[in-house]
């Protein structure tokens, strides 16, 4: 099952109304994933990418918190499940409306400059939900590693795979699914570059 086609305004949109409320509001995560309704599943995986793309992948461990929960989710959209369901550990954290906020305002820039690339079409790989959950699960795994700098890689090609899907663009999608590819191939080179190095 596929999200419904979305524009960068209407994802906009959706995100905002996450920050929506008082301010000073204590807010859950599993109460902000059921405001996302039948998009859930994409948007958390862009939600849980984007952080990676600021100053803070530099700091270690900063990717790995991001990291663990997105597996999750690419995980189950492996199973093929319609709708997210999160370990309720994760359900339960909670964080203040205005940072939520600041967060989406942070976000906006980012997902103007994709407004003019995103239409729906080639829709069979736009619905391709348990082979994107594969790609981002073997991402978001990469994305633990903590690598300085590489770690913005797999969060791009993961940013870039949830706007296709949100958008119904399977052309995006295929594009962030070879660009996975890539780094997928990038991270084992690292890999035999630096065991080389040690023997």
């Amino acid at each position: 099952m596929s999200d419904p086609a979305a524009s960068p305004d209407t994802i906009l949109a959706a995100l905002r109304q996450l920050g929506d409320g008082p301010p000073d509001e204590e807010v859950s995560v599993g109460t902000l994933v059921r405001r996302l309704d039948a998009r859930a599943q994409s948007l958390s995986l862009f939600l849980l990418a984007a952080p990676n793309l600021t100053p803070g992948p530099s700091i270690p461990g900063f990717s790995t918190i991001f990291g663990v929960p997105l597996c999750i989710v690419a995980f189950e959209m492996m199973l093929g499940r319609p709708h997210l369901r999160l370990p309720g550990f994760i359900a339960r954290r909670t964080f203040q409306r205005r940072r939520v906020a600041a967060f989406i305002d942070r976000l906006t820039p980012l997902l103007l400059r994709f407004e003019r690339l995103l239409k729906p079409r080639w829709p069979r790989f736009a619905a391709s939900s348990r082979q994107v959950g594969a790609a981002c699960f073997v991402l978001g795994i990469l994305l633990t590693f903590p690598i300085p700098i590489f770690s913005l890689l797999p969060a791009m090609v993961i940013l870039v795979i949830a706007l296709g899907r949100l958008a119904r663009d399977g052309l995006v999608v295929a594009i962030g699914l070879a660009l996975g590819l890539l780094t997928a191939v990038s991270f084992a080179v690292l890999v035999w570059i630096g065991y080389e190095a040690v023997t």
